[in-house]
């Protein structure tokens, strides 16, 4: 409600930052909520959840800058394979799955020339976009994969789509 968001806007603005870890950013309830008050569980459950989304959406931004500015830092991505691995927030999942179709970061332009960098971020975002996925979801990235290497007309560019459906990095 209108409480709600006026209590994460000042919370956000006097103690969110990203540079901290999640976490950190989180009001821990364990050490407020001592004598189980339901109005203030509301209002950090509600801080909490608004947090998580708005730290997913940060990283988000925190990896497209540096992408657009061909920095391909594997370590950028990593929050998103902790947080995938655990399995607890399907707006992250739904997000980094938007992030790498929409930026074309699944299959980037691969018949010519590709620096050492940009193929192990890509070989890094396949890793992490494909142990998020569901079966069919797999089979539709497989197929795709497939699809584009049967019409190439790119030996390379072939090597590096069966590369990557095996996890072996073109060397």
């Amino acid at each position: 409600s209108e409480l709600y968001e006026l209590i994460n806007t000042f919370i956000v603005e006097n103690y969110y930052d990203v540079k901290k870890e999640e976490y950190q950013n989180k009001i821990d309830p364990f050490y407020i909520l001592r004598d189980e008050n339901e109005d203030i569980k509301k209002v950090i459950d509600s801080y909490n959840s608004f947090i998580e989304k708005k730290y997913i959406d940060d990283r988000i931004n925190y990896v497209l800058e540096t992408y657009n500015a061909k920095e391909y830092d594997c370590n950028r991505l990593e929050y998103f394979r902790q947080k995938l691995m655990q399995h607890i927030s399907d707006y992250c999942k739904e997000e980094f799955h938007k992030l790498c179709v929409n930026n074309n970061f699944l299959f980037p332009e691969l018949t010519s020339e590709i620096d050492d960098n940009k193929w192990a971020w890509t070989h890094h975002v396949w890793d992490i976009y494909r142990q998020s996925m569901d079966e069919e979801q797999k089979k539709e990235l497989d197929s795709y994969a497939k699809n584009v290497i049967s019409h190439s007309t790119s030996n390379i560019e072939k090597y590096r789509y069966e590369a990557l459906l095996k996890y072996k990095p073109l060397i």
